[in-house]
């Protein structure tokens, strides 16, 4: 494996306070230039505390009545599939204004997961996001919205990210050397790395090409958007098809679209 790049000097990497805007609508010019800079972007509240409350009732009642033996990874994917009120949130405007001023007016949902204690209290290695969605997307072009479901800090061995470092994976991909999906530690430069601090309810956007990684569990909601210019190719994950939730099919009538539930449309 070739050795990891330095991308950034630490020096102009934008300050996390510097990012923490408040949501008003569409991400100005800045925030947007900002995450495609550093590969996330720290955003203020996206839902309110008693949004929060009913989201986490919601999980809640869902694991009460689930094996968890079918979460062996301790990842819970696509809730929606299961139970369509999660759409609530998933075609929420604001969420989908955020989608629209990072992707462009046409876009899709393509995932929804769940990261909760109750799975695994353990965290995650270094690793990025990609890995898993070349089978199934071309090009992997996504935005991950990420909403704490409690406080995110460092002091607890929260999560981390590399900023920056989404250029380096898409490098490493191009080059054709082999990229796993988990980045040994020492692979890591410990100057470059940034925690999220989140208060409950704020949101940070994630390139899925971006290093991060955790010491313990973060509970949160996470939200995956693309443009539908993006194709959907190959072997899909079981039951897993993209919604069409702005705007129009850019794909040339590639992509099927699963229906949205009734009383939920594109914008």
């Amino acid at each position: 494996m070739r050795s990891a790049a330095k991308i950034h000097d630490p020096m102009n990497i934008v300050p996390l306070e510097a990012m923490r805007m408040a949501l008003g609508g569409q991400l100005t010019a800045q925030q947007v230039s900002s995450y495609r800079e550093h590969g996330y972007l720290v955003l203020g509240p996206l839902f309110s505390q008693t949004e929060i409350e009913v989201l986490r009732a919601r999980i809640a009642q869902r694991y009460a009545h689930k094996d968890f033996s079918s979460f062996k990874s301790g990842h819970d994917d696509n809730p929606h599939l299961e139970d369509p009120s999660y759409f609530k949130f998933l075609t929420d405007p604001r969420a989908l204004s955020i989608a629209r001023s990072v992707l462009g007016p046409d876009v899709a949902l393509l995932s929804s997961h769940i990261m909760s204690k109750t799975l695994r209290v353990e965290g995650e290695p270094w690793h990025f996001d990609s890995r898993r969605m070349e089978a199934y997307l071309a090009p992997v072009e996504v935005m991950g919205l990420l909403v704490a479901l409690e406080p995110f800090s460092a002091r607890f061995g929260g999560l981390c990210v590399v900023p920056g470092s989404h250029e380096e994976t898409v490098h490493l991909q191009q080059v054709g050397d082999e990229v796993p999906h988990d980045i040994p530690p020492e692979r890591i430069d410990p100057r470059r790395v940034v925690p999220l601090e989140l208060d409950v309810g704020h949101a940070v956007l994630l390139n899925p090409w971006v290093m991060h990684g955790s010491k313990h569990r973060d509970e949160a909601f996470i939200m995956r958007f693309m443009p539908t210019t993006v194709r959907c190719r190959g072997t899909w994950p079981e039951g897993m098809s993209p919604y069409l939730v702005s705007g129009v099919d850019r794909s040339g009538g590639h992509n099927v679209y699963a229906p949205l539930p009734i009383g939920e449309g594109t914008v």
